[in-house]
């Protein structure tokens, strides 16, 4: 099973700048890449035309003209490259262990109660011309937000708003011909603890964004990484 992650240089608004601050990206890349490789998963690296990078999987755009819109661009053309199931998964994440259950139907998306109903850390596909069509369209949504929206949040969203998606959904459902499965985060996704090391998340899938980006390495010592 193949995870895509997406990164690219590009500018950033004050407070995601703030919180990134020294966080070196590419070895985060290279983290997620041997905790997924303790669980059999390989990772392939979605950036745009100008970043260096060393063999990426598949180069898109460019992420300086906008990240969020850049970042939805990439996802279309992950999906749209892909000839099997795969989970796009964000750089900032370690894989503590399997992740099947994002395998399933076109598109498993998972929810929560705040403070927006989705994540977009960890999606699961299965590509198709249905799935290409709805990415289009979540592109297409996205270009109608708010300033403030397309600077920072646009990548979720225009999923929320196109998929009508509502807090901590757990659901089966046709959105636009595609079967989406809306999967609860509890017991699957967590988020390091800010401040503290905690040797007691139990969930497979390990979130270190804003703040706790500065945990990861550290974290990832506990998984052996």
């Amino acid at each position: 099973m193949n995870l895509i992650t997406f990164y690219a240089d590009c500018n950033l608004p004050d407070k995601p700048k703030q919180n990134q601050r020294g966080f070196d990206w590419r070895n985060a890349i290279e983290l997620l890449r041997r905790s997924a490789a303790k669980h059999g998963y390989t990772v392939q690296v979605v950036t745009d035309e100008s970043t260096i990078m060393e063999s990426p999987w598949l180069r898109v755009g460019d992420a300086k003209e906008g990240l969020m819109m850049w970042l939805l661009k990439a996802q279309a053309a992950a999906v749209a490259a892909s000839e099997k199931p795969a989970i796009m998964v964000s750089p900032d994440t370690l894989i503590a262990d399997r992740i099947d259950f994002m395998n399933g139907p076109d598109l498993t998306i998972l929810t929560r109660l705040k403070p927006k109903p989705i994540v977009n850390s960890v999606i699961g596909f299965t590509p198709s011309a249905h799935l290409n069509a709805l990415w289009s369209r979540f592109v297409e949504t996205a270009q109608g937000l708010s300033q403030d929206s397309l600077a920072w949040g646009a990548d979720i969203d225009a999923l929320v708003q196109v998929m009508g998606v509502v807090p901590n959904e757990d659901s089966t459902r046709i959105v636009h011909g595609v079967n989406v499965r809306m999967l609860p985060l509890a017991g699957r996704f967590e988020s390091a603890k800010l401040g503290r090391q905690s040797i007691r998340m139990r969930a497979p899938i390990w979130d270190f964004k804003g703040a706790r980006k500065a945990q990861m390495a550290e974290y990832a010592r506990l998984l052996g990484c």
